[in-house]
C-alpha cells in the first residue's frame, strides 16, 4: 500500500511553484512507495480548513503539516522523519 502525502498549493504562490517539482521528483523516485495528492486550496476550502492549512506550500505527511518551501534533501529528511521513506 503507498503512503499519501499532500501538497497544498495556490496559482499565485512563487514558492509553490518551485517547491512543487521538487515534491513530485522525490514521489517519482519512490513510485511504488509514495502516492502525491495536490490541492489548489482556492479549489479545496474543505480540505484547507479540515487540514488547518494557514499557508502555502504545505506538506502533509504522516499527519503531520510542514508549511513553507525546502530543498530536496531537507524534503527528502522531512519525509523520512515522518515515517513516510
Amino acid at each position: 500500500m503507498k503512503k499519501q502525502i499532500m501538497l497544498f498549493t495556490s496559482k499565485t504562490c512563487a514558492s509553490c511553484k518551485t517547491f512543487k517539482p521538487i515534491v513530485e521528483e522525490i514521489v517519482n523516485s519512490y513510485s511504488g512507495v509514495l502516492e502525491l495528492q495536490v490541492y489548489d486550496v482556492e479549489e479545496y476550502p474543505s480540505l484547507v480548513s479540515a487540514w488547518q492549512i494557514r499557508t502555502v506550500p504545505a506538506l502533509v505527511a504522516g499527519g503531520i503539516t510542514h508549511t513553507g518551501p525546502m530543498g530536496k534533501s531537507d524534503t527528502s529528511r522531512w519525509l523520512h522523519d515522518m515515517g513516510v521513506l
